[in-house]
């Protein structure tokens, strides 16, 4: 039967309700009669119609009473009718689907049997067969076998597509995408259902044009379960706008088609539940739910599974919101419906035991909630999901109930298994999503870590396993992000082409952004701008995996990562977790950071240390200050804060770190926007002064990292210094009254709040002319003229010119302004899921971008644009400008901005600033830096560090002030 998890239930719900819901409904039936051995055509036909009757009722029992004794003689029928046959097979296979239950191996055999029939009748592409073909990939859809009924969609869609019956088409891609999100297969999931709803409009028009029509269809009914569904999916994926918006465009529909109150916008309502939970919203989530119920009971009566399903979701609801006591009743009574309907066995039986299990830990009945998971778990092992993301959730929950009642061992390994099969899980779901949709599944996923680390914080669990965890589940979206930017190098025409789709629509997402913030674009054009930008993402990662489906992605874990660092050098990686509390189970866990730690001259991996470091708001906090301190120049108000954040996250691990040379560090959310060089020792001195080396990688398996081929073409530097802010933009002079032509302005379509952008005029850095020159000279003298070098300067460093010289450059030097944008620089269109369009660079004309005659060379670099870049030759980008280095932290996946925009494009290594770079000072810190780099041979954490070095003792023989904020701006990261 068709089973889902608590958050892909809406959508299940629709295989096959239609004519339960919206179907007319025929008088009450008499008695059936029994079938003669020759099973008569009238009789036959008679039965068929009394049992589109009672399923029209809800009466599945006896529709399938009446249906067996004839589908039972379903070969001898094909031989007189085959369209007959297949027309008593889809009556039973809807009651059956319809009632929520399995169907025995023997009637499989004869739908195969009368499906092979066909086939040899009437050939492998005869329209009849799509039909009955469906009813099989219907049976197979309830057995949960995802990979065969795949297929039988795949060939169904297709023999539908041949016959040009385009509707039809569309609802096969709807029931694959059921399927396929059922399976957590979310990205497939909202390809198949984006592309029955593209196929829907073009039949019967816009949205607009199918509200306006008139009257019932089943085609317009479709179309508002594709949108309800669909909306359901990007409340899982995180697009809350958009899920909202297609809610209420399904809410239209249906309100047209059945009226205010008819008992069909159960569906929709069910769905939006879902996501006024998501949004903390749980009162309307209630209400919702509660005239679901009622519409439903009045449907289907009180016995129906679909009245189970929405119990078990209110009583959900109602747990979240503490309303524990009606949550019990709604839960209890939803698991006897279910029970009594579909088995104890049934996968949607189990998702309800784990909501009970969930209610009973929290109000402190742990043997009654062990119970419950104990019996979820049972179901799970008995499936072909094991890796879901419900099995995953159930197992994490176990886990901690068993962290609480104090079984140590079992509770380690058992959280150590689900973070196991939520990674799996994850991988599956997003590697056909865009980037922001991935993140926030990642962030969403039920979390086994919390658990382990508890644990190992507290000596009830072993390092080494735990390390070799957090390094398997760190950064897996930009992982996979990465592996499509690999696999894009393909010269399949097909994947070249829909690069060139991303990189447009990267590129118009950019320009329109600018100009809503500026208030001159319109902020629906920017929606729809976003929407393309993912679909071709999208698109681009369903093709890149086709040709990745053969290769074996190796997963790093901590023994590959420790045979390949120099002995000589440290590893410290922290992590960021809820710590759980045994005593109080009700509470989320206290976010907390842990640091994993491998000592120099390490052997083997027994020597790892876990080192707890307590609660994160207090050692964020101490970053905070830090930072204010940086910013207001006082040294010994800086001194002491850098003391204080030191002693916070250093002190403790110092002591297992032996005698490094370098330290290679992991960072972890707001441990990202940490200058390790400018910590300030016990006697007063600088970590550079006395300290090792460090470096920074996102992620422990970027030290294994290994370049799949040597970097082609020429040994080349662009160098960007100098910029002329105040030049034309675009095309020069003529462009003046190109603006109010080329975009529909909208003066009040951005938020005033948000004057960071639009209001800011970008003064000259003179000294950045002489640094790019600077550069140049360096880098020409010490590569003896072997290096072509490329200069753009002035009103030529405009974004054109830096999108045409940087794809070829193993070496990028970029001395301009930077820009970071507070939210308030979101339009509501975007959600707080933008953060490449946030942070950027400046490049020529951007103080005259109003004027700008082509939109894509406004002088406004964004970290979106640079992501759309080919930087894989970069083996080295310098940004320096401010604030390059900052953006949105998220936890296990690094900084969201211009470094992961950069990392995206391809570059290997990086050069970013943590704070706004002196005009004067940049150009010596770049000097020494460059030298080390090119003339000494040091690599880059050792030239990063001798260059800050340098400069800060320069200043202190010179009398000059040793703030950090003149010598320490600059940190490295990337591959080792």
């Amino acid at each position: 039967m068709s089973r889902c998890p608590w958050q892909m239930l809406a959508v299940c719900l629709w295989f096959c309700l239609g004519v339960a819901i919206a179907g007319p409904v025929s008088a009450e039936p008499s008695e059936p009669e029994p079938a003669d051995a020759a099973l008569g055509r009238e009789l036959v036909l008679e039965a068929l119609e009394r049992s589109k009757g009672l399923v029209a009722e809800g009466k599945y029992d006896e529709a399938e009473a009446l249906m067996r004794p004839v589908f039972h003689r379903a070969a001898e029928l094909a031989g007189q009718d085959l369209v007959l046959a297949g027309a008593v097979v889809e009556v039973l296979a809807h009651a059956l689907h319809s009632a929520g239950r399995d169907v025995e191996p023997t009637d499989r055999a004869r739908l195969l049997e009368l499906i092979a029939l066909q086939e040899k009748a009437l050939g492998p592409y005869h329209p009849a067969l799509a039909k009955v073909l469906l009813e099989l990939a219907c049976l197979s859809h309830s057995w949960r076998d995802a990979p065969e009924t795949e297929q039988l969609y795949q060939r169904i869609y297709e023999l539908q597509e041949r016959e040009g019956d385009r509707i039809a088409a569309a609802r096969t891609r709807n029931y694959s995408a059921i399927l396929l999100f059922e399976a957590g297969d979310l990205g497939r999931a909202k390809e198949a259902y984006e592309e029955a709803l593209r196929v829907l409009e073009a039949e019967l028009g816009s949205f607009e044009q199918i509200l306006a029509a008139e009257g019932y269809t089943t085609e317009r009914a479709l179309v508002a379960e594709v949108l309800s569904s669909l909306a359901m999916l990007t409340v899982v994926t995180g697009d809350h706008g958009r899920s909202e918006a297609l809610f209420q465009q399904a809410g239209r529909l249906y309100e047209q088609l059945f009226g205010p109150e008819h008992r069909a916008l159960g569906r929709n309502l069910y769905n939006r539940s879902f996501l006024l939970s998501r949004l903390g919203r749980d009162e309307e989530a209630i209400r919702s739910l509660r005239r679901v119920v009622a519409l439903w009971t009045e449907l289907l009566g009180q016995d129906h599974f679909y009245l189970g399903l929405a119990r078990a979701s209110l009583g959900r609801v109602l747990t979240e919101s503490g309303q524990t006591e009606e949550a019990e009743l709604q839960l209890l009574t939803a698991l006897d419906n279910l029970q009594a309907s579909l088995g104890p066995n049934a996968y949607r039986t189990a998702v309800v035991h784990r909501r009970l299990g969930d209610l009973y830990r929290r109000s402190g009945r742990p043997t009654d909630a062990l119970d419950h998971y104990q019996k979820a778990i049972a179901v799970h092992d008995q499936g072909p999901f094991r890796e879901h993301p419900e099995v995953a959730r159930n197992l994490a929950e176990t886990a901690r109930l068993l962290f609480e009642a104090g079984h140590d061992q079992e509770a380690f390994d058992l959280a150590l298994q689900a973070e196991s099969r939520a990674r799996t899980a994850l991988v599956t779901s997003v590697d056909v999503l865009a980037e922001k949709q991935a993140i926030y599944v990642s962030l969403d996923r039920s979390r086994g870590l919390d658990t382990v680390l508890t644990l190992t914080s507290e000596g009830g669990g072993n390092a080494r396993r735990a390390w070799d965890g957090v390094i398997r589940s760190r950064a897996l979206v930009l992982e996979e992000v990465l592996s499509r930017r690999q696999m894009s190098k393909e010269s399949h025409p097909l994947i070249q082409e829909q690069i060139r789709e991303l990189v447009e629509a990267r590129r118009r997402l950019a320009t329109l952004y600018v100009q809503v913030v500026d208030r001159l674009g319109n902020p629906r054009h920017l929606a729809e701008a976003m929407n393309r930008r993912d679909a071709a993402e999208s698109a681009l990662a369903e093709s890149s995996r086709v040709f990745r489906r053969g290769l074996e992605r190796r997963r790093t874990g901590l023994e590959e990562v420790l045979r390949k660092i120099p002995k000589g050098d440290a590893l410290v990686a922290f992590v960021r977790y809820h710590h759980l509390s045994s005593s109080e189970p009700d509470r989320p866990g206290v976010p907390s950071y842990m640091a994993f730690v491998r000592p120099a001259g390490a052997v083997d991996t027994m020597g790892v240390a876990a080192v707890p470091l307590g609660p994160a708001d207090l050692i964020d906090r101490r970053v905070e200050t830090y930072l204010t301190w940086i910013a207001r120049h006082s040294e010994s108000r800086y001194q002491q804060a850098a003391r204080r954040l030191r002693s916070a996250i250093w002190d403790p691990v110092a002591a297992e770190l032996g005698e490094p040379a370098r330290v290679v560090i992991v960072p972890d959310s707001e441990l990202h926007r940490v200058q390790w060089n400018a910590l300030v020792m016990e006697d007063g001195s600088y970590w550079v002064e006395h300290g090792p080396a460090t470096h920074i990688v996102t992620t422990e398996r970027e030290i294994v990292s290994i370049e799949s081929a040597p970097v082609q073409g020429p040994n080349a530097l662009l160098t960007v210094g100098g910029v002329d802010f105040d030049a034309p933009a675009g095309l020069g002079e003529d462009a003046a009254e190109v603006s109010s032509a080329r975009f529909e302005a909208n003066p009040t379509a951005s938020t005033g709040a948000c004057s960071a952008l639009r209001d800011r005029r970008f003064a000259a850095l003179d000294g950045s002319a002489s640094e790019a020159r600077r550069v140049a000279e360096l880098a020409r003298s010490f590569e003896g003229g072997g290096l072509r070098v490329t200069e753009l300067s002035g009103s030529d460093a405009g974004e054109a010119a830096f999108r045409a010289s940087a794809p070829e450059s193993r070496y990028l030097h970029l001395a301009t302004h930077g820009f970071l944008l507070g939210q308030e620089c979101l339009p509501e269109v975007s959600g707080d899921t933008e953060p490449f369009l946030r942070s950027g660079l400046v490049m020529a004309g951007a103080n005259r971008r109003h004027r700008a005659a082509s939109a894509e060379d406004d002088g406004i670099l964004t970290a979106e644009e640079i992501a759309a870049l080919d930087l894989s030759r970069a083996q080295l980008v310098v940004l320096s400008a401010c604030d390059t280095a900052l953006g949105r932290a998220v936890p296990g996946e690094g900084v969201l901005g211009l470094r992961r925009a950069f990392r995206v494009a391809g570059a290997k290594r990086l050069l970013s600033s943590l704070w706004p770079v002196d005009d004067a000072v940049a150009e010596q810190w770049m000097t020494v830096f460059y030298r080390s780099l090119f003339d000494i041979g040091l690599d880059l954490p050792d030239a990063s560090r001798r260059a800050s070095r340098e400069v800060l003792l320069d200043r202190r023989r010179k009398g000059l002030e040793t703030h950090p904020y003149f010598w320490a701006p600059f940190i490295s990261e990337g591959l080792m």
